[in-house]
């Protein structure tokens, strides 16, 4: 049993049937819980393996034509644009619309990375401290004060 079967794609679904153009697939998709979930639980190479499984078979049901977008929107969700350059090239036998998104994502995606900075702070210097400028002059209006 594949991981992906056990995925609601219902909204997906719905989203690919009301479509008249691969962005409004791409915007929908972004948003469904099925690309989070894959998004976040499977690797970039899982993904891309189960689109090159999904590339030799033949679609019959709805689930199964819309899979192969469900997961390219997954990979872009991931911000790997390596994954999706290689994913892009079984545009083939997803058709057209497929790599529309696919070039739609690569255009739209910035790389990110993300760094540790650890900053230290200086010790603080004591403002009064003997024999600078602050004591001496205050020490002087002490003085007078007297």
């Amino acid at each position: 049993m594949s991981w992906t079967q056990s995925l609601s794609l219902e909204n997906a679904k719905s989203v690919y049937s009301l479509a008249n153009t691969p962005l409004y697939v791409l915007r929908n998709l972004k948003q469904d819980a099925a690309v989070t979930q894959i998004a976040r639980s499977r690797s970039s190479e899982e993904i891309l393996h189960e689109l090159s499984i999904r590339k030799s078979s033949s679609e019959e049901t709805l689930d199964q034509t819309v899979m192969p977008f469900v997961l390219l929107v997954a990979l872009g969700s991931k911000n790997d644009l390596t994954a999706v350059k290689e994913a892009e090239r079984f545009s083939g036998s997803f058709g057209e619309w497929f790599s529309t998104i696919a070039r739609a994502i690569l255009l739209t995606t910035s790389p990110t990375s993300l760094s540790k900075l650890e900053m230290t702070r200086p010790p603080l210097v004591a403002a009064a401290r003997k024999g600078n400028v602050a004591s001496s002059t205050t020490a002087k209006l002490s003085s007078k004060g007297e």
